[in-house]
């Protein structure tokens, strides 16, 4: 199974490996190396269900299912390809991507769209991560708005908020729909983490070097 950054993995054990055949019990067993995520789930009919699928979803899964007494096996391969950034911005004078001023480590990505969509895996080019709120609220601990320039406010080509036609406002984090974090576009760059649940006016996702 091949599967993009974001979508959502189904697999029924029993329809893949004995369809039609009445079986009275189900299981899957996850990669070694694969760390447990609520992201997976298994329903009662022995369908695996992965949410969001990331890099870290790739590996060889084990289907079984039994029979009474007998039992049948499967493997299933599932590959989501390490890097996926169609959904961003490459055509401001950053190329979509400017380093920050007050921590070099961290780089804001630019969005096509400014429409934030929670549930969407929004992949950093290769050699970064998409940073966590905590890892923004370590970085970024000043209450004082000054010192070093804007996040990405009248940078790179921008018009204040606005390129491309749009306003383009929260730079979010990983965690943001449950967390709400947002780095704000014009603020000056030292400034500390904020939250709100605004979808609109999306600027894009900080990211950090690896």
């Amino acid at each position: 199974v091949i599967a993009a950054l974001s979508q959502t993995i189904v697999i029924n054990c029993a329809a893949s490996i004995a369809p039609g055949f009445h079986y009275t019990f189900a299981h899957w067993s996850t990669p070694q190396c694969s760390k447990s995520s609520s992201r997976r789930s298994v329903l009662s009919n022995g369908t695996l269900i992965i949410t969001n699928a990331a890099v870290a979803d790739s590996g060889l899964y084990q289907c079984s299912i039994s029979f009474g007494r007998e039992k049948v096996t499967a493997n299933v391969a599932i590959s989501v390809p390490r890097v996926d950034t169609i959904w961003m911005l490459t055509t401001d004078r950053c190329g979509g991507f400017c380093q920050s001023t007050y921590d070099r480590s961290v780089y804001y990505a630019v969005s096509s769209s400014n429409t934030w969509d929670k549930s969407k895996y929004y992949d950093c080019p290769s050699g970064y991560h998409w940073a966590s709120t905590e890892e923004g609220r370590k970085i970024f601990k000043n209450n004082g708005n000054n010192a070093v320039p804007y996040v990405y406010h009248g940078q790179c080509g921008w018009s204040g908020y606005v390129y491309g036609g749009l306003k383009r406002v929260f730079f979010r984090f990983r965690d943001s729909a449950s967390t709400n974090a947002y780095k704000h576009s014009g603020n000056y760059d030292m400034y500390r983490v904020q939250f709100n649940s605004a979808t609109n006016y999306f600027a894009g996702i900080v990211c950090i070097k690896d």
